[in-house]
């Protein structure tokens, strides 16, 4: 879990656990009360962990969230490659660990997490509340750019295809100006593709770390990942940043694996890279932090396992990447999780 990352029984387009004003169009758009903070905090079981608030407006520039850490949790060391983020504490208390050495956390400090700056969270015996808010990733306003074709570009995740609730809930290309909108090309003039990057993790035992999306009724496992984002991020970028906001760790990319042509009949196809993501010792699996407003759980899980819970394509993915990690070739190209001309 990051510091803007959620766990725990967020309700989609609203704000709290326990209802609250909810997310609006922009036609919407009016000064409003979204949470009282201190009800939050006080109402907050101690034992409990993640987040309390999020901010859900449709068409916002700026996502936010109230974070609730227990005693002695924290947000393992990492970086935030693209986004600078605003913390402010609103109660407990807790440690800051930066290259300049720990920092004393206390309600009502505020602070600047630039984009870049490795840091980490540790909460204190009173625990840790705290708001962050920073602008929405580049990846997830709608836009359609001119030589590039049309439909709107979906926040992160997704790793196995959009769903009619996801799309539904992301601000349509119509909202933008009418003048512009039909300046721009239409969807279907070039053929578009959403890039993914996975990581596939094992252990000692030679399992392999599955993960489930959120709603578990309408998604399969799969290796953790998602979708790289628009502008300079690589797939191996977003291979170290979804690692961190979905499972809480810190980790460096191995060797490419795979690299897999996935067609959706319903949607638009992927390209999915997949990486080595190492060995994980006990102590490491220990420290994975699910962001419950994504992933509902995970699993290490043994190749035969792993080959009941996945798809077809999914388990042919993963059986091909496994092969190239053993025997030190690879990438291998697929194509729905099959050699071309297999």
């Amino acid at each position: 879990m990051t510091e803007g990352a959620g766990a725990g029984g967020l309700v989609p387009g609203g704000v709290r656990k326990d209802g609250g004003p909810g997310g609006g169009g922009p036609e919407d758009a009016v000064p409003r009360v979204l949470a009282d903070v201190r009800e939050l905090v006080e109402s907050t079981d101690e034992g409990s962990a993640g987040a309390l608030w999020k901010l859900a407006e449709s068409g916002r520039q700026l996502d936010a969230n109230v974070v609730h850490l227990p005693p002695g949790r924290g947000v393992d060391p990492h970086a935030e490659p693209l986004l600078d983020v605003m913390l402010l504490v609103l109660g407990g208390d807790g440690t800051l660990a930066t290259v300049d050495g720990p920092q004393r956390l206390t309600e009502g400090t505020l602070l600047w997490l630039p984009h870049g700056a490795r840091r980490a969270l540790t909460a204190g015996e009173r625990g840790l509340y705290y708001l962050t808010v920073h602008r929405r990733r580049p990846g997830m306003f709608p836009h359609r750019l001119k030589g590039v074709g049309g439909g709107t570009s979906h926040a992160r995740g997704e790793q196995w295809g959009s769903t009619p609730s996801r799309r539904a809930a992301e601000p349509a290309a119509a909202t933008l100006d009418p003048a512009v909108s039909e300046a721009l090309p239409r969807a279907g003039e070039r053929p578009t593709a959403l890039v993914k990057a996975r990581m596939l993790f094992t252990d000692s035992r030679g399992r392999v770390l599955l993960v489930r999306l959120q709603p578990v009724g309408e998604r399969p496992w799969g290796l953790p990942g998602g979708t790289v984002e628009t502008g300079s991020e690589s797939p191996r970028a977003a291979a170290v940043r979804e690692t961190a906001e979905e499972l809480g760790l810190d980790c460096t990319p191995g060797r490419l694996l795979s690299v897999d042509w996935v067609t959706r009949p319903d949607d638009r196809p992927r390209v999915v890279h997949v990486f080595d993501g190492g060995r994980l010792a006990d102590h490491r699996l220990a420290r994975i932090r699910l962001d419950e407003d994504e992933l509902a759980e995970w699993r290490m899980c043994p190749p035969g396992e792993a080959e009941e819970l996945l798809t077809d394509a999914g388990w042919g993915q993963l059986k091909e990447s496994l092969a190239a990690l053993t025997s030190g070739t690879g990438p291998v190209e697929l194509v729905d999780g099959v050699p071309p001309g297999a």
